[in-house]
């Protein structure tokens, strides 16, 4: 749905191929944007925000995150622990040669976001969270644990799907009721999405009885099938292994550079909280952030999970904005 002239790829260290837009920016007091996706999303999904803030001159790195369309795709969810992407996408922005950079990212980009902003805060200008939190990582953390301590807290499990992302089995399931799950990750009836997926196992159910719902109208049916297109001929495995990190406890022994008794992030910070997101509460979300910046900017939006979309230019404003005071204070 881009220009094809717009993407460039790259091979990381870790010797994977990520394919990412690129637009260099015009004039040299023009930092570069980075923005992350989260599943199951690709750069398509930041397309408000390309044009948006290619127009004002920004630079533009938009990846194409592992797994996904046309960056590699490994199928051993090993190689997407967030410690590891954020080297990957450090090793982009070097290939690039870009060295004032601001990142943003949404869903399971701010998992990679948070590594960037807390082990690599000195090659990036500022970070920006939308929908979820920073995720800085509990060593002890146990999926149903962790189930069970949402449930005594919100009355559900809240992450319950977890469990259905992390069986081997998710992806062939997931391909062959790719509308059923995909306008359930998009319907105008936010009931449907939290019956079917934050308890410990709706999603399995919804799977085997839900029916294709309508779209939101700000998603075309155009964007849709692309959408659709590039998730079948990519598959799921590289999607759902975001998922199997956390639930399978990888992610243990890849921060142990991180000093968990003073988490500091010494740039400014933007957090953009989505109200009607039935997952990824804002409230909660924007706790994560105290004590971590002396520069820290929170903004909320009448909107779910895909604020992005959904506000493009609310959000698209917002983070103009707080961008500006980055700049501003970088000099």
């Amino acid at each position: 749905m881009f220009e094809t002239t717009l993407y460039r790829t790259t091979k990381t260290k870790r010797g994977f191929t990520y394919r990412y837009i690129y637009i260099a920016p015009t004039t040299e007091d023009k930092p570069f944007l980075l923005f992350l996706h989260g599943f199951p999303s690709t750069s398509y999904d930041w397309r408000h925000q390309i044009k948006y803030f290619g127009k004002q001159g920004y630079g533009l790195i938009v990846p194409d995150m592992l797994g996904y369309a046309g960056t590699d795709k490994p199928d051993d969810p090993i190689h997407y622990v967030p410690t590891s992407l954020a080297r990957d996408v450090i090793d982009i922005v070097d290939a690039e040669k870009a060295h004032r950079v601001i990142a943003i990212a949404h869903d399971w980009g701010c998992a990679t976001l948070s590594c960037l902003a807390l082990l690599h805060a000195d090659r990036f200008m500022g970070f920006a969270w939308l929908a979820v939190g920073i995720m800085v990582p509990d060593p002890d953390f146990e999926y149903y644990a962790f189930c069970k301590k949402m449930r005594a807290l919100t009355g559900s499990e809240l992450v319950g799907y977890w469990e259905t992302m992390d069986k081997d089995t998710a992806p062939d399931l997931f391909k062959e009721k790719i509308d059923v799950v995909l306008t359930l990750l998009y319907a105008t009836d936010p009931s449907i999405g939290k019956d079917a997926i934050r308890s410990l196992g709706s999603l399995d159910k919804y799977l085997q009885e839900g029916s294709i719902q309508s779209l939101h109208p700000w998603l075309s049916e155009e964007e849709y099938e692309h959408m659709k297109s590039v998730l079948l001929d990519g598959g799921w495995r590289g999607p759902t292994n975001y998922y199997r990190v956390m639930v399978r406890q990888l992610f243990r022994g890849h921060y142990d550079d991180l000093d968990f008794n003073n988490v500091r992030i010494p740039k400014p910070i933007f957090f953009g909280g989505a109200l009607r997101d039935f997952v990824c509460l804002a409230e909660p979300a924007k706790m994560t952030f105290q004590g971590l910046s002396e520069d820290f900017t929170a903004e909320m939006f009448d909107a779910g999970h895909w604020l992005m979309l959904a506000k493009a230019n609310e959000v698209n404003a917002a983070l103009g904005k707080w961008i500006q005071h980055v700049i501003d204070v970088d000099h």
